[in-house]
């Protein structure tokens, strides 16, 4: 073989693998990639053989080139504008709504929740591993009728990665029962008459703009 003529390289268009993910220097011999190369999509064979040939005028001859494709840990992510619901006055550990959505593009993480900030008076807490919302301490409509959570979730990889996002949980108003602040005692003098004002009852309720209706009933004996 003339040492005055290179060889070219080339990819056979026949390997295993698309020839479209690769290319040669018909001259220099360099391999390099022509797309993304996700580990995740060579999880069960990391090791990759492209077939390349070298060829002058007439002769050619065929090798195997090894590529391994190392994985990298990717950054975890949290789900968008996901919003969530809870009842005023709900007990301690109850379930705030469904999980909180989120994922990882690296196979076999673990995904750790926290609540960064938002979280005033201790109100929720979340499960590391499920990104379950729960009461933590019970809360009232009147104090406060929305959260405005900042959650985060970081991977198992190395260097750990992490993402955050904000959750919005609306308080939902629970009917509450109105209840008396005053019911007298009152007097009045015998022979009133008919419609002298013996005295006023007073009620309140928590609710917002309530419509209070008073009525009365005699009372039952030894009232």
């Amino acid at each position: 073989v003339s040492q005055t003529k290179p060889p070219v390289m080339f990819i056979n268009q026949s390997a295993p693998l698309p020839p479209s993910a690769w290319r040669i220097n018909s001259t220099t011999g360099e391999v390099r990639a022509v797309r993304a190369v996700n580990y995740e999509d060579y999880v069960a064979q990391p090791a990759l053989w492209i077939q390349v040939g070298a060829r002058i005028d007439n002769f050619s001859v065929m090798c195997n080139v090894s590529v391994e494709v190392l994985d990298v840990n990717e950054q975890p992510r949290i789900e968008r504008n996901q919003s969530r619901s809870v009842l005023e006055q709900s007990p301690r550990n109850y379930m705030v709504g469904a999980p909180l959505n989120a994922s990882d593009p690296d196979i076999g993480q673990d995904l750790n929740f926290e609540i960064e900030s938002g979280n005033e008076r201790a109100a929720f807490r979340i499960t590391s591993c499920g990104g379950q919302l729960m009461v933590l301490t019970p809360f009232f409509y009147r104090q406060r009728r929305q959260f405005n959570l900042t959650i985060s979730v970081t991977d198992s990889g190395v260097p750990a990665l992490s993402d955050t996002a904000w959750v919005i949980v609306d308080v939902i108003d629970r009917p509450d029962p109105p209840a008396f602040n005053f019911t007298g005692p009152f007097t009045i003098h015998e022979n009133s008459p008919v419609g002298a004002l013996v005295g006023a009852v007073t009620a309140f309720d928590d609710d917002d703009n309530p419509v209070l209706r008073f009525s009365a009933r005699p009372a039952a004996a030894g009232q």
